[in-house]
């Protein structure tokens, strides 16, 4: 369980997997995966309950280098949902592997958190927007069948709708095809599990939903500028800290 205390920073924390309860002063906030958490200085916090097995999460204390931006900071939502976690996870990764070197880059860490910031600052506009219900609904179901064979008509069948109204109506949302939207999840599904699981390439891309090895090898280079082998060696280093 997280312990009780006060602290003279402020405190970024992002989960990764589970759920984390955390309490600061009266109020109680529940974290799921994918999302942060901005604890504020001088203020005591400590967890509700304690880690179940699954939790996950990436935690950093910093002390802005102006009072304008601790100002920004007091306009940031307490809990976010990140538009993209595993870029989130890549930051944080770099974060710590250069507090570990023997030569921490000040510079290097500043950038990193102006960048994480800058995310929790402005999350996933085109997400956060989307008001339509119907297209809302599109998103759900692939966000939960991705893994299997999909086309906007099998879609558009299951929802019980016309594909090219339904394909319409969520561009106007999502500012993206269903196709693109599908593209772009699993190829964030992928760049997760090449952080987080001993999967080997072709077995990461059956899971991503991806049944064509090559096509997955070429979009993924497209999307990151390396291959997926290289996307785990530069980032896929794990630190733990248990303190």
């Amino acid at each position: 369980m997280h312990p009780r205390r006060i602290i003279d920073s402020f405190e970024l924390i992002f989960v990764t997997s589970g759920t984390l309860k955390m309490r600061e002063e009266s109020e109680v906030f529940e974290v799921h995966a994918g999302c942060t958490l901005l604890l504020f200085p001088g203020c005591w916090h400590e967890g509700v309950e304690q880690y179940s097995s699954d939790l996950r999460f990436y935690w950093f204390h910093f002390i802005p280098f102006k009072r304008e931006g601790e100002i920004l900071l007091d306009s940031v939502s307490r809990i976010v949902q990140v538009s993209e976690p595993e870029r989130m996870t890549v930051w944080f990764r770099q974060l710590l592997g250069d507090a570990a070197s023997s030569e921490p880059d000040k510079t290097l860490s500043s950038i990193l958190l102006a960048l994480m910031l800058a995310d929790i600052a402005n999350p996933g506009n085109a997400d956060r927007q989307a008001s339509k219900p119907l297209a809302v609904r599109v998103h759900d179901y692939i966000s939960v069948n991705y893994s299997t064979p999909m086309t906007t008509s099998l879609i558009a069948d299951s929802l019980h709708c016309n594909p090219d109204y339904l394909g319409r109506i969520f561009k106007e949302s999502y500012g993206m095809t269903i196709t693109e939207k599908l593209n772009a999840f699993r190829l964030s599904q992928a760049r997760r599990l090449l952080l987080e699981n001993p999967m080997n390439i072709n077995e990461i891309a059956e899971a991503s939903g991806f049944n064509d090895i090559a096509y997955f090898r070429r979009a993924f280079k497209k999307s990151t500028g390396l291959s997926p082998a290289a996307f785990r060696k530069q980032y896929g280093k794990v630190h733990i800290n248990t303190n």
